[in-house]
């Protein structure tokens, strides 16, 4: 008898995380190699099925938090999503309207999955949850823990929120290891939106990974000091990159 997903998802959804698990492991080893990443997914039922579980944690067996713990996510998401002042933001045209609703909504969604999150966990870890995704009535969304005692090592900026207008921040990333999760989960929802996510092997570049998220820091760091989220941060990335070759070798 083959393998049985009781709170199933979609077919390949173990193939999917332990792919983004071992691509996760071989970014984040890249900036400190006591990194021990762990990936799971949280699944909340967005279609009316009520033969199917209103929450789905992979994987579902063993692990430290239970499928049940997310049964309430969808609540906890309204009460979340009316608390955002871009909430009051209103558009003229029906169809930006739309997609502005759509964004909060899953904004919302991923921040209540946070939130429960760190309800139930220890404090000895910092979760990363990207936006979900809808698979098969389920809106998924990819958790990423990385263990606190190594991430604080390194210094980070306090603010992590650049604010656009009375109603709208920017998000900023606060180190190269915040930077390198965002652009890390980025990916790997990317991947999740394809067909059959999970049936193929994943293939993410770690180095390029990297590398991109160290021109995102930079730019959050112009954007900080201008207000204007500038291509190319004026070159400050570049003049990074041929500075540091010299320090080092001072």
């Amino acid at each position: 008898m083959g393998y049985v997903i009781d709170h199933f998802m979609w077919s390949f959804q173990g193939h999917f995380r332990f792919g983004v698990e071992f691509a996760a492991k071989k970014v984040f080893s890249l900036l400190d190699d006591q990194f021990e990443p762990e990936i799971f997914l949280v699944g909340v039922l967005v279609d009316n099925q009520s033969d199917r579980y209103p929450a789905c944690v992979e994987p579902e067996n063993d692990f430290w938090i239970q499928s049940k713990a997310f049964d309430s996510t969808l609540n906890l998401a309204s009460e979340i999503l009316e608390t955002y002042p871009e909430s009051e933001i209103i558009h003229t045209h029906p169809i930006a309207q739309k997609s502005h609703r759509n964004s909060l909504f899953n904004r919302s969604v991923r921040d209540a999955v946070i939130k429960i999150i760190y309800e139930n966990a220890s404090s000895q870890n910092y979760y990363y949850v990207s936006f979900p995704v809808r698979i098969g009535g389920y809106l998924v969304c990819i958790v990423l823990n990385l263990q606190k005692k190594i991430v604080d090592i390194y210094p980070s900026l306090k603010t992590s929120q650049v604010p656009i207008h009375e109603q709208r921040n920017a998000n900023v990333a606060i180190s190269l290891i915040d930077a390198t999760t965002h652009n890390f989960l980025e990916k790997a929802v990317f991947n999740l939106n394809g067909p059959e996510p999970g049936k193929y092997p994943l293939v993410l570049n770690a180095d390029e990974i990297i590398r991109e998220a160290a021109y995102q820091f930079v730019v959050g760091l112009t954007y900080r000091v201008s207000g204007v989220l500038a291509g190319g941060a004026h070159g400050l990335f570049e003049a990074c990159n041929r500075i540091a070759p010299l320090i080092m070798r001072k």
